[in-house]
């Protein structure tokens, strides 16, 4: 139902964007969502792509939500590893300030 509907939709908007702006976009949204209402072989078929599409965007996010899951976590180790080297930058950076004020 909706899901077909809205998956059909945005196809059309997102056609419509690309193709000619944000008019289009509305103008195939709109056509999109009729064809898939219609209650003949062309309703049917565009009804049936956008039931496999609708599918497809749905396996496609439960995947990414798993993968963005592990990306958090990897996220935080990557800023800890962020501060572990601007530290150790700092560190290095100490002696040479060190060294140049002793020349003077």
């Amino acid at each position: 139902g909706s899901h077909v509907l809205s998956f059909a939709a945005m196809c059309g908007a997102a056609t419509g964007l690309v193709l000619g702006g944000p008019g289009a976009a509305l103008l195939l949204s709109l056509g999109a969502v009729h064809v898939t209402g219609r209650d003949d072989s062309v309703g049917h078929l565009a009804r049936r792509t956008a039931a496999g599409g609708s599918q497809a965007m749905r396996v496609a996010a439960r995947r990414a939500g798993t993968k963005l899951a592990r990306l958090d976590a990897r996220i935080g180790l990557l800023r800890i590893g962020e501060a572990v080297f601007g530290v150790r930058r700092l560190l290095a950076a100490l002696p040479a300030a060190g060294r140049r004020s002793e020349g003077r």
